[in-house]
């Protein structure tokens, strides 16, 4: 039985294999290059973009390393750069290339039985015994004859040494399975380069456009002009940072187109305020320089210029008039003032306040207004 156990054993050793996956490991490099020397700061993230998750990093690192990873798997960074570490461009995304899982088949090395020592038994001659040959002696006693007994001398017997058979000795039925180690290999190096995205200044051209409403109040109105409110709509172009100041604010121009709503009549009863009739109807078109102040996702804006309005009929707050299609058209020009503040929700969309202060250096009276608008930047 011991031998045909030892048979099945041996054959299976020797049929046996071991196929092992073999895991890559590498280390993984990410480089992006410096292309804007206006850029601060730098920030990157494994797998995501998780806002509490960002490594951030000054421009003159332009590598990160993840050590000592499964090599057969992607993995992902996300890199973006700023001006002023607050502001972030979109992300850069690169993508390690997975390196193929290889199978290495490793023979397990085959336990040789040992083999059978047969011992080789020697035979010792067995020493034959020869018989003793018992002398007869004849005694004469007295005339007599005596003939001795005869007694038989038993020769001792010579042991015999038989060798004994030596044991067998037999292969060990169980036999010890060395363990298979996988063969260690360098850590690869897998370099990737990333392209990274322009960042967003905080003061790069945009032009905006915005639709606004609110009231106006006027200061040191004639005496005929009993009701000093009026309602007031226009739409707004602005060209914000023509000429760029640092990273944070520039110059820039400012334009309106608006309707304005004099109340130049009096108003008796509360209904008087919702009757076209007794408003002025004013329509104008200013121009402003500007300066513009970008913080995070806030815009403030301070302008200056001038406006001129051309107003219908006889109104007390005309420099002078002229006639159209045989109506008199009366018309007048003011020293403005601006003051904006925006707060962009996206890239795109805004809403904001904005106060206006008007001047009329003619008619030594002042206006001034607020306005709740929402405009669109590109």
């Amino acid at each position: 039985m011991n031998f045909f156990k030892k048979a099945l054993i041996s054959l299976l050793i020797v049929l046996f294999v071991a196929i092992i996956p073999v895991v890559a490991a590498v280390n993984v490099t990410w480089e992006w290059l410096l292309d804007d020397m206006d850029v601060n700061y730098f920030r990157y993230q494994l797998e995501g973009e998780l806002d509490n998750a960002w490594t951030v990093v000054p421009s003159s690192v332009t590598t990160f390393e993840l050590a000592n990873v499964d090599g057969s798997i992607e993995h992902t960074l996300y890199l973006q750069q700023s001006y002023d570490g607050k502001n972030w461009s979109a992300s850069a995304i690169a993508v390690s290339t997975p390196i193929p899982v290889e199978e290495v088949v490793e023979e397990v090395p085959v336990v040789e039985e040992p083999a059978l020592v047969t011992p080789v038994v020697e035979e010792v001659p067995v020493a034959e015994v020869a018989p003793t040959a018992v002398e007869e002696k004849a005694v004469v006693v007295e005339e007599k004859a005596i003939v001795a007994e005869a007694n038989p001398v038993v020769a001792e017997e010579t042991p015999i040494i038989v060798a004994e058979k030596a044991p067998i000795v037999e292969a060990t039925d169980i036999v010890k399975e060395e363990p298979v180690v996988a063969k260690e290999e360098p850590v690869k190096e897998l370099p990737v380069v990333v392209q990274p995205i322009k960042a967003v200044k905080n003061n790069d051209f945009a032009f905006t456009l915005t639709f606004d409403a609110g009231v106006v109040y006027k200061f040191n109105t004639p005496a005929i002009v009993n009701d000093k409110l009026g309602i007031k709509g226009n739409i707004g172009y602005g060209l914000e940072n023509v000429i760029r100041i640092g990273n944070t604010s520039g110059l820039g121009l400012w334009f309106d187109t608006f309707a304005l709503l004099d109340g130049a009549k009096s108003q008796s009863s509360f209904g008087d305020y919702f009757k076209l009739s007794n408003y002025s109807k004013v329509l104008g078109l200013d121009g402003m320089l500007t300066y513009n102040l970008n913080v995070n996702k806030m815009k403030f804006i301070l302008g200056a210029g001038a406006d001129f309005r051309v107003m219908s009929g006889s109104n007390p707050y005309s420099s002078g008039s002229f006639a159209l299609f045989g109506k008199n058209i009366g018309w007048t020009y003011n020293i403005v003032g601006m003051g904006q503040f925006r707060y962009q929700f996206t890239n795109v969309f805004s809403m904001g306040l904005d106060a206006r202060y008007a001047y009329s250096i003619d008619k030594k009276m002042s206006e001034v207004g607020g306005t709740l608008s929402f405009g669109f930047s590109f």
